[in-house]
C-alpha cells in the first residue's frame, strides 16, 4: 500500500515536472511550486491533474509571469476575453475552454485560501462557452471565392484548378481525380468547349471558353501529354481524393489569416456553393442543375430551398449565361414545360419583356424602362431590378411576413410593391430624384400593394434607418463613397436596437466589391455577407 502511495505520488511529481520544464522565460517561486503540489493533490485522477495543470501554466505563458505575480485582473483578463477570442479564431474548441474555466476556477478557489485578495476573482469570470461566436458559414460566398481562389493560385495552382472546376462546372472531388487531359474537347467546327465528367454520374458538359483557357494554360505548365491525369502526386500518379483535400484546405491559410473566413472550405463545399449559385443566381431549374452537376433532382431541389446562399447574397457576377445555357438538353425540356411563380403569373418560355410587362400589369404599376437624366458620377441611373430576381428572392425564404424591407435607390418602387405582394412584408423604398420619386407615390395610389409600401424622399447617406428595419436590398444605386456612409447609417440602428439585418447586393460593382474585402479585413464581413449585424 505504501508503494503504491509512493509510486503515484512520484506520477505526480514527474508530471508537474515535465509541464514545469517548459517554462524557460520565468521562473516559479517555491511557494508556486509548493502550491501546485498540494492543489494537485486535490484533483481526482493522472489526467484531470495533468490537464489542470496544464490550464494554469498557459496562463502563466501568456502573461509570461510565474503564479504569484498575475493579478486578479489578469485572471479575470485572460478568462472573459483572451479565450473567448481563442474560440472566435478557432484555436480552442468551446469544449477545451470549458475545462480551462472550470480548471482556473478550481485552482484560484484553492489560492485563495492563503492569498485572500483572489477570494471573489471568479465570481468576475464569465464562461466563455456561453459568448456569441460567429457561425461559420456552410458555403463561401460570391466575395470569399474570389479570395479563395486567388490565395490558391498563388498557393497550389493544382488546387486552384480543382477550385476552379468545383465552382464553376460542380464537380465532386472524386470526378475532379478522375479526369484526364483527354476529358477536354474542343469542337473543332464552332470552338465550343466539353468537358467528359467520368464517374457514376457519367456525362459530357459544356464549359466557358474563359475556363476552357485557364485549364489549357495550366497543361502548358505541366508538360502534360496523351492521357496524362489532371492533377498529380508527388510522385507523379494520380492524386487521392484525400490528398487533395488537405492541399485545398492548406491553400487557404492565407485568407484566413486575413479575416475573409473563418476555416478552410473543403471542395465539397465549394462545389454545392455553386449548385447553389446555378439554382439561385443563374436562375437554373432543377432538372437543369440536376444534369449539369450529376446530381438527383429531388437533391437539387432540396437545396434550392436551404436559405442564406452565396448567390442570395452576392447573385450578381456578369458571367454572360445561365447553366440552362450550357446544357441544350434542357432548353427542351424547359420548353415544354410551364413555371408557375408564387403568386399569380404563369409562363410558357416567354421572353423577359413579357414577363416583366405581365408583373406590372398584375401589380397595376409602370415601372419598366430605364432612365439615366439625373445621373452623375455618384448617384446612377435608374434601372430596375428583373422580375426573375425578385421572384427568385421572394422564393428564397430570406423575408418573411411582417417583416420590414428597406431598398436603397427604390426607384419607381418595383422592389417594394413586388415583395410586399409576394411576401406580405412592409416595404420603405428611398430615392433622391424628385421627379422619379414623384412615379413611385403615383404608383402606390393604384398598387395591389400599395398599402404596405412606403417612399421617402431623401438622400440615403442622411436617412435614419428605422429600428425595424431587417432587410436592405441594393442594385448599384450608388456610388460606394455614399454606400459606406449608408452602411454606417445602418450600424447605428442596429446598435441602438440590437437585431438581425439582412444585407443583398444584386450586381455589385467592382468598387462595392473592393469596400465589403475592407469590411472582411475589419472583421465585420459577417455583417455584410451573411446577413446578420452582430456586436
Amino acid at each position: 500500500m505504501e508503494e503504491s502511495q509512493t509510486s503515484s505520488k512520484k506520477r505526480r511529481r514527474n508530471s508537474a515536472e515535465k509541464l514545469l520544464a517548459k517554462q524557460k522565460d520565468y521562473t516559479f517561486s517555491s511557494e508556486d511550486l509548493l502550491t501546485l503540489d498540494h492543489w494537485e493533490q486535490t484533483l481526482k485522477n493522472q489526467r484531470t491533474r495533468s490537464t489542470y495543470i496544464g490550464a494554469i501554466l498557459l496562463v502563466c505563458d501568456y502573461y509570461r509571469k510565474p503564479i504569484h505575480e498575475i493579478t486578479p485582473e489578469e485572471w479575470v483578463l485572460y478568462v472573459n476575453s483572451v479565450m473567448p477570442d481563442q474560440i472566435v479564431k478557432r484555436e480552442i474548441s468551446v469544449s477545451t475552454s470549458r475545462i480551462r474555466y472550470y480548471a482556473i476556477i478550481g485552482f484560484l478557489d484553492f489560492y485563495s485560501m492563503n492569498h485572500p485578495s483572489y477570494a471573489e476573482t471568479s465570481d468576475q469570470f464569465l464562461n466563455p462557452a456561453h459568448a456569441p461566436t460567429p457561425k461559420v458559414n456552410k458555403y463561401p460566398t460570391a466575395v470569399q471565392m474570389a479570395s479563395i481562389l486567388q490565395a490558391m493560385k498563388k498557393a497550389d495552382i493544382q488546387v486552384y484548378v480543382a477550385a476552379l472546376l468545383a465552382y464553376e462546372c460542380a464537380l465532386a472531388p472524386s470526378e475532379i481525380i478522375e479526369l484526364q487531359t483527354s476529358s477536354f474537347i474542343r469542337n473543332g467546327e464552332d470552338g465550343t468547349c466539353m468537358l467528359s465528367v467520368p464517374g457514376k454520374a457519367k456525362r459530357l458538359i459544356v464549359i466557358r471558353e474563359d475556363l476552357m483557357e485557364e485549364i489549357e494554360h495550366f497543361f502548358s505548365m505541366g508538360g502534360y501529354y496523351g492521357d496524362d491525369w489532371l492533377l498529380h502526386n508527388k510522385y507523379g500518379g494520380q492524386m487521392r481524393a484525400s490528398v487533395l483535400q488537405r492541399a485545398c484546405r492548406k491553400a487557404q491559410q492565407e485568407v484566413i489569416n486575413a479575416g475573409i473566413i473563418l476555416e478552410p472550405y473543403s471542395l465539397i463545399s465549394i462545389r454545392s456553393a455553386a449548385i447553389h449559385r446555378f439554382l439561385m443566381s443563374d436562375g437554373a431549374k432543377g432538372t437543369s442543375t440536376a444534369q449539369y452537376a450529376g446530381i438527383s433532382e429531388a437533391y437539387a431541389l432540396q437545396m434550392q430551398s436551404v436559405g442564406l446562399a452565396s448567390a442570395v447574397q452576392l447573385p450578381g457576377t456578369k458571367r454572360g449565361y445561365t447553366i440552362s445555357d450550357l446544357l441544350d438538353s434542357s432548353k427542351e425540356e424547359s420548353s415544354k414545360k410551364h413555371n408557375r411563380n408564387k403568386k399569380g403569373i404563369q409562363r410558357m418560355g416567354q421572353s423577359e419583356e413579357q414577363l416583366e410587362s405581365q408583373w406590372d400589369k398584375m401589380l397595376k404599376i409602370k415601372t419598366t424602362g430605364r432612365d439615366d437624366s439625373h445621373a452623375d458620377a455618384f448617384c446612377y441611373p435608374y434601372e430596375p431590378t428583373p422580375y426573375c430576381v425578385l421572384e427568385r428572392l421572394a422564393n428564397s425564404g430570406l423575408i418573411q411576413k411582417k417583416q420590414t424591407v428597406l431598398d436603397y435607390g427604390t426607384g419607381k418602387g418595383r422592389v417594394c410593391f413586388f415583395l410586399s405582394y409576394q411576401t406580405r412584408c412592409h416595404s420603405v423604398g428611398i430615392e433622391y430624384d424628385e421627379r422619379i420619386f414623384a412615379g413611385a407615390e403615383q404608383n402606390r395610389e393604384n398598387a395591389v400593394s400599395g398599402a404596405r409600401t412606403q417612399f421617402v424622399f431623401a438622400n440615403a447617406e442622411s436617412y435614419e434607418v428605422p429600428s425595424d428595419v431587417s432587410f436592405c436590398y441594393f442594385f448599384n444605386p450608388f456610388s460606394v463613397e455614399i454606400l459606406k456612409r449608408v452602411v454606417a447609417r445602418i450600424l447605428e440602428s442596429y446598435y441602438e436596437n440590437p437585431r438581425p439585418i439582412q444585407l443583398m447586393f444584386y450586381y455589385p460593382s467592382d468598387e462595392y466589391v473592393s469596400f465589403l474585402m475592407e469590411m472582411t479585413a475589419e472583421r465585420r464581413f459577417w455583417c455584410l455577407m451573411w446577413g446578420k449585424l452582430e456586436s
